[in-house]
C-alpha cells in the first residue's frame, strides 16, 4: 500500500489563510460570510491549478462548520472532517466533464429540493461547468432562477465565455489570478523547509516560471524534481528534468549573433539538441533574454533575479547591441516561433531564423553617414546620378571658386563707382575637386557664348561674374541666422550652373570678369584630390545657428523644422528611439568652453549610461568634439512643444475657417446641423 502522499496533496490549504495569492477573492467571500450577506451561485473562474476547487471546498466548510457561518472554520468538527476526507452527505461534487449529458444533470438537480440531511447547507460544487451541454444548462437555469433556501451552487471553470450569458447572470463571478513567479517560489521554499529536503533558490525560480502561475503545477514539477536529484532540488537537475539551457549557453549564442561570428554560432546550435528536450525551445530561450537586454538597457532595475548572477556578461551584451536593433532582433525571434508549426523541421526553422538575425540589421544614421575615403594617387570621378537636394545637417558651401583667384577685369563702357569688397568665405569641404573642375568649365563655356575675350595668362584664376559673388557673400551674411536658407541658395546656385543655363546678361556699367582656364601640362599627374569630408556634419562653429530667434507661424507651417533651428537640426540627423524623444524634449545652449544640452526633468525616468553613450555619440555629429554637459531641468521652446503649438495653431485655423465659410454655414442653417467638437481636422 502507497503511504507517501504527493505534495500538492499533502499541502492542499485547508483555511483561507493558507491559500497563497487571490486576496481579491478570499477578502470578498470572507465579508460575506462574517455579515451572512450568502449568494446562492458563485462562479470561480481562472486557469489550472490556481485554487478554483480548494476555495469552493473551503467554502463548504466555512457555511457547514459547526461553530457556525464564519471565513475561520474549525477544521475539528464532524463536518470539517467529513469534507476533508471527501465524505460529507450535503456536499455534492459533480465532474461536467464527464456528466455532461441532460438526463445526468436532471438527476442531480432532483434532489436540490430537498433539505440537508446533516449540514446547514447542501452545497453543488460543479467542475469544469462549460463542459455541460446546452440542455444541461437549460435544466440548470431554471434551478438557478428559483433556487431554494438551502442549496448554495458552487461553479468552476477554466472557460468563462463558454458560459451562456444567462447563466453568468445568475452567479457571483470571481476570476482567479495566475500566480506570479515570486508567490510560487515562496511557497515551495515553505514547503520544502518543512519537508527538510535541501534545494537551490535558482532552482526553484526555473520551477515557478516553468509552472506558468499554477501552484499545482509547481507542486507536481517539485516531486519530479525531488526525484531527479535523489532527495534534494538543484539547479542543474531542475535544468535538466525541464530540458533549459543555461543562461550562459544563451548569452554566448546571442554574442555569436551580435558579433557575426557564423561559424561559432552554428556550431554552438549544433551543441544544444543533446541537451534540450526540445530544440525549438531555443527561440524562446533568446525572445526572454532579448527582453531582459531591453530592460537592461532602459531599466537595469527590473531585470530578473535569475540573470543577477550573470550581470557581467549581460552588460557586454547590452553594450554590444544597439536599443533598435534588440527591438528588431526581438520581432524576428517571435516571427520565428510563429513559423515553427508551418516548418518541417523544427531544427531547420530555428537555425533559419538566427540566420535571418545574422543578415538583418536596422540602418543607423551613422552607418548611412560613412564614406570611403579616396584612393591615393587617382583622382576621384564625379557619381552619375544627380546631386542630392542638401540637408540642414549637410556642410554650407558658401562660393564655388578655389581658393587663389586673380582679378582680370575686361574693359567696358562707362566705369563703374568702386564697390566695398565682398566679405571671405570659407573655402568648399563638401564638393570634390572633380566637381570643381566641371564647375569652371561650365562657367568658362558660358563666358564664350557671350563673347567675352579670355585672358592670354594660363594660370592664374579670376573671380566668377559679380553676380555670382555677391550673392553667396550676401548668404555668408546670415549663415549663423539661418544655415538652411545658405544650403537652399547654394543649391540654386549650382543646379543652374550644371544645368548649362544662360546667366542674365550683366549690365553695360559693370565689369564682367572672366576666368582663365588653366592649361593642363601634358605630362603633369592627375591632382590629387582631397579626401572627402564626411557628409552631414555640422561643424562647432555654426551651432550658434541653431539659437537663432524663430520664426513667426504662418499657415504654410507644418513642422517644427520649418521655424526653429533645432528642430531642424535634429530631423537632419534623424536620431532613433530613445534619443530622439530625448532630444525632441531638450534644448541646446553654447555656453563658455563647450554647450550644454538641458533636457525636461519629466524625462529623466528614461535615463541610463547606455542612453548617454548613444546621446553623446550622436550629438558628436552637430557639435564635432565640443565639450559637452548634460542636464536635467525646466525647459521652454523645446522642438516637442513647437510642434504643439504648430498643430494648435493649425487646428485653429481650420476651426476658425469653418466658421466664416459662407457655404458652410448656409449649409448649417437649412438642414439645422450642429458641428460636432473635436471633428475639424486641417488638412495637409
Amino acid at each position: 500500500m502507497m503511504s507517501y502522499q504527493v505534495l500538492a496533496r499533502q499541502w492542499r490549504p485547508s483555511t483561507f489563510s493558507e491559500v497563497v495569492g487571490q486576496q481579491h477573492v478570499l477578502q470578498a467571500l470572507s465579508n460575506a460570510l462574517r455579515h451572512q450577506r450568502l449568494h446562492h451561485a458563485y462562479l470561480l473562474s481562472g486557469t489550472r491549478g490556481v485554487g478554483k476547487t480548494t476555495i469552493a471546498r473551503i467554502l463548504s466548510r466555512s457555511l457547514n462548520c459547526v461553530t457556525g457561518i464564519t471565513p475561520n472554520p474549525c477544521g475539528e468538527c464532524e463536518a470539517c472532517v467529513q469534507i476533508n476526507e471527501g465524505r460529507f452527505v450535503d456536499l455534492l461534487e459533480i465532474d461536467a466533464a464527464s456528466r455532461t449529458k441532460v438526463e445526468d444533470t436532471r438527476e442531480i438537480l432532483e434532489n436540490v429540493q430537498y433539505r440537508p440531511t446533516s449540514g446547514r447547507y447542501k452545497v453543488y460544487l460543479i467542475d469544469e461547468v462549460h463542459m455541460l451541454s446546452r440542455h444541461s444548462f437549460n435544466a440548470l437555469l431554471k434551478t438557478l432562477e428559483e433556487p431554494p433556501e438551502h442549496a448554495i451552487f458552487l461553479l468552476a471553470t477554466t472557460e468563462p465565455d463558454k458560459l451562456p450569458v444567462t447563466v453568468l447572470s445568475r452567479c457571483l463571478q470571481f476570476n482567479l489570478r495566475a500566480l506570479t513567479r515570486e508567490e510560487i517560489a515562496g511557497q515551495l521554499s515553505k514547503v520544502l523547509s518543512a519537508e527538510s529536503i535541501p534545494f537551490e533558490a535558482s532552482a526553484l525560480e526555473l520551477l515557478a516560471r516553468a509552472a506558468r502561475g499554477s501552484m499545482r503545477d509547481a507542486l507536481s514539477l517539485t516531486d519530479q524534481a525531488i526525484a531527479q536529484g535523489d532527495g534534494q532540488v538543484n539547479e542543474q537537475g531542475v535544468a535538466m528534468m525541464l530540458g533549459r539551457l543555461d543562461p550562459r549557453d544563451n548569452i554566448a549564442l546571442l554574442n555569436y549573433l551580435a558579433q557575426g561570428q557564423v561559424d561559432q554560432a552554428l556550431q554552438h546550435l549544433r551543441s544544444l539538441p543533446d541537451r534540450m528536450t526540445d530544440i525549438s525551445d531555443v527561440l524562446n530561450e533568446l525572445q526572454n533574454l532579448l527582453h531582459q537586454l531591453a530592460l537592461l538597457q532602459i531599466a537595469p532595475n527590473y531585470l530578473d533575479s535569475g540573470l543577477v548572477k550573470h550581470q557581467e556578461g549581460m552588460q557586454a551584451l547590452a553594450a554590444l547591441l544597439a536599443p533598435e536593433q534588440i527591438q528588431v532582433w526581438y520581432r524576428m525571434v517571435l516571427e520565428g516561433r510563429r513559423e515553427l508549426p508551418l516548418a518541417t523541421d523544427a531544427f531547420a526553422a530555428v537555425e533559419m531564423t538566427l540566420l535571418r538575425l545574422l543578415t538583418f540589421r536596422p540602418v543607423t544614421a551613422s552607418s548611412l553617414q560613412t564614406s570611403a575615403p579616396a584612393s591615393h594617387g587617382e583622382p576621384a570621378l564625379p557619381e552619375p546620378e544627380p546631386e542630392p537636394e542638401p540637408t540642414l545637417a549637410e556642410p554650407e558651401v558658401a562660393q564655388q571658386q578655389p581658393e587663389q583667384v586673380a582679378e582680370q577685369p575686361v574693359q567696358a563702357a562707362p566705369p563703374t563707382p568702386p564697390r566695398m569688397p565682398a566679405k571671405p568665405t570659407p573655402p568648399p569641404t563638401a564638393l570634390d575637386e572633380a566637381e570643381l573642375v566641371q564647375q569652371q568649365d561650365a562657367i568658362l563655356q558660358q563666358a564664350s557664348a557671350q563673347h567675352v575675350p579670355a585672358p592670354s595668362q594660363p594660370e592664374p584664376m579670376v573671380e566668377p561674374p559679380a553676380a555670382a559673388v555677391e550673392q553667396p557673400a550676401a548668404t555668408a551674411e546670415k549663415v549663423a541666422e539661418d544655415p538652411l536658407a545658405s544650403l537652399l541658395a547654394t543649391r540654386d546656385l549650382l543646379a543652374g550652373t550644371d544645368s548649362g543655363a544662360t546667366p542674365p546678361t550683366p549690365q553695360a556699367s559693370e565689369p564682367i570678369p572672366t576666368t582663365a582656364e588653366p592649361t593642363p601640362r601634358a605630362d603633369s599627374p592627375p591632382p590629387k584630390p582631397e579626401p572627402a569630408p564626411e557628409p552631414q556634419v555640422l561643424v562647432p562653429e555654426h551651432v550658434h545657428a541653431l539659437q537663432a530667434p524663430r520664426a513667426e507661424l504662418t499657415p504654410q507651417v507644418r513642422e517644427a523644422a520649418d521655424i526653429d533651428g533645432w528642430s531642424a537640426s535634429i530631423a537632419g540627423i534623424e536620431p532613433q528611439g530613445l534619443v530622439r524623444q530625448l532630444l525632441l524634449h531638450s534644448n541646446l545652449k553654447q555656453q563658455a568652453g563647450g554647450y550644454v544640452l538641458t533636457i525636461g526633468s519629466n524625462k529623466q525616468t528614461l535615463w541610463s549610461p547606455q542612453t548617454e553613450q548613444h546621446l553623446t555619440n550622436t550629438l558628436q555629429q552637430l557639435i564635432g568634439d565640443a565639450p559637452l554637459t548634460i542636464e536635467f531641468g525646466e525647459v521652454q521652446n523645446t522642438p516637442f512643444m513647437i510642434q504643439q503649438e504648430i498643430d494648435s495653431y493649425r487646428l485653429q485655423l481650420a476651426a476658425s475657417y469653418v466658421e466664416q465659410h459662407d457655404d458652410i454655414q448656409a449649409l448649417t442653417a437649412a438642414l439645422e446641423l450642429e458641428l460636432v467638437d473635436g471633428s475639424i481636422q486641417p488638412r495637409d
